[in-house]
């Protein structure tokens, strides 16, 4: 009986510090306090000018399968 009242009392303290220490999201963009950017903002819009592809392995842990061949810096 002493395991399952100490596993639960475990389980509640985790439960309460996982809902103190949660952090909400912030409010929509043009809201109070907010610290979100609209979809449309120019600086999010103008934030990347440029891409570059630099290609890795297919599968890491098999290098011989070759590079990834698939997509293109418009895709960026």
């Amino acid at each position: 009986m002493h395991k399952k009242i100490k596993r639960n009392f475990i389980f509640v303290l985790l439960s309460v510090f996982g809902t103190v220490c949660a952090q909400p999201y912030a409010p929509a963009a043009g809201s109070p306090g907010s610290t979100a950017m609209h979809k449309d903002s120019s600086a999010f819009v103008n934030w990347a000018t440029s891409s570059r592809v630099i290609r890795g392995f297919q599968d890491i842990s098999n290098p011989q399968l070759g590079l990834a061949s698939v997509g293109d810096s418009s895709m960026a």
